[in-house]
This record gives structure tokens, sequence and C-alpha cells, in this order.
């Protein structure tokens, strides 16, 4: 478990959780303060070499930092392998 601390504010998150931040200008700030091992493994994704080869840059916030807990996600996994025909369906 841990914070991330950005210009939009904190976010707390634990194993497992999933949380997006919209572009910043500032640095974000990792934190891990718990966990079996002292310390935790982030995931970073960023489309920034794309928008560079296409000559863009990322000036607006278009969507409000977001956070899904690891249990939201397994618990909307769990819907959708129930739902009718999921196996046929790319998600």
């Amino acid at each position: 478990e841990g914070s991330s601390e950005s210009e939009y504010g904190l976010t707390r998150w634990s194993e497992g959780d999933l949380f997006v931040l919209p572009t910043t200008s500032q640095k974000v700030i990792h934190k891990a303060t718990g966990g079996e091992h002292g310390g935790a493994a982030l995931y970073w994704v960023s489309d920034e070499p794309l928008m560079r080869y296409l000559g863009v840059i990322p000036a607006d916030k278009k969507f409000e930092p977001t956070m899904w807990t690891k249990e939201a996600l397994l618990e909307r996994v769990e819907e959708i392998r129930h739902t009718a025909g999921a196996t046929e369906l790319n998600r």
C-alpha cells in the first residue's frame, strides 16, 4: 500500500488497485508505506511516445483523476464473466 501525490492531490492505493491521472506539469511522488515486502511495484503507462511522434502535446486536462480498487475491479470482472456470450466478446 502507499500513496501518490500530484498537483491533483493525494491518491492512496493498496495492492491490486488501479488509478489514472490526467496530464500533469509537475512531478508525481509515489511512496510505498506497507506491504509484505516493504515496497510496491507500480506500472506506468504513457502515450507520450505516440504523442511525440504525432507532434502533439497534451495541454488540457480531459478527465479527473480516477481510482478503481482491487475489489471493484474483481467485482466487475465477475459481472462480465457471468454475462451471456461473454466468452465471445473482446473487452
